[in-house]
């Protein structure tokens, strides 16, 4: 219906945010009143380009035409960027945590998996 303001949903990409990404995403995106004028997209789907961008590697002009205006992504990826909140974005839509903390859960997992190392095993031995 023309001039109707509803939202059309679109086909979901795998590279979406789920919603316990999202609930996580939103506490560290400065908030819309901030902005003065409101955004014309939704940050959700904001977020969902850039995620689709980080993961398929293409270019701006290459993103889906039903995902928002490559120009609108690159300015906020721009704007969260001086925020200072980008890369816990671009952590938060890879691994689900923040860098902090997938640097934490790595080193953990690396460390279990030297202790059980077949090498280590046999250097305690010889």
């Amino acid at each position: 219906m023309p001039g109707s303001t509803e939202m059309v949903r679109r086909r979901a990409y795998p590279s979406d945010v789920s919603d316990r990404q999202w609930a996580r995403i939103q506490t560290i995106l400065p908030s819309e009143e901030t902005l003065g004028r409101p955004p014309i997209y939704d940050f959700r789907e904001v977020v969902n380009a850039l995620s689709y961008r980080w993961r398929s590697n293409c270019s701006w002009r290459m993103l889906p035409h039903d995902l928002p205006l490559w120009t609108s992504v690159y300015r906020w990826e721009r704007l969260w960027e001086r925020a200072g909140c980008l890369q816990q974005l671009r952590d938060l839509t890879q691994y689900g945590e923040t860098n902090n903390q997938h640097i934490e859960n790595r080193g953990s997992l690396q460390h279990a998996s030297a202790a059980n190392s077949p090498m280590r095993a046999s250097s305690a031995s010889g």
